[in-house]
């Protein structure tokens, strides 16, 4: 997810239903809504988010809620390709662009 208020700033988690957990971030008393952008379907979304969070840990970075659990310093374009590269073992249909 990106967010037009936090240039350079992604969410990346992982979500059974990444409609339905828009909506639950959207609604949450947000400023500025939060748009999904991408979702890679995976046979192991626990690992491979681990998986990212772990590699840009350096880079992650508190929310306006006070905590920073799934928000990076990243472009959206970088994040895209560490997904990928990330959960290239996990893979399990087509990447979907919202």
């Amino acid at each position: 997810m990106t967010n037009d208020a936090y240039p350079g700033l992604c969410k990346i988690g992982k979500a059974v239903n990444p409609s339905d957990r828009i909506n639950q971030v959207n609604g949450a008393g947000t400023v500025s809504e939060w748009t999904l952008r991408y979702a890679l379907p995976v046979t192991n979304d626990y690992k491979v988010e681990n998986l990212v969070h772990r590699h840009l840990a350096s880079v992650r970075r508190d929310s306006d809620q006070g905590h920073g659990r799934e928000f990076f310093e990243v472009e959206y374009e970088a994040a895209v390709r560490i997904l990928e590269y990330l959960g290239k073992d996990f893979i399990d249909g087509d990447p979907i662009v919202y």
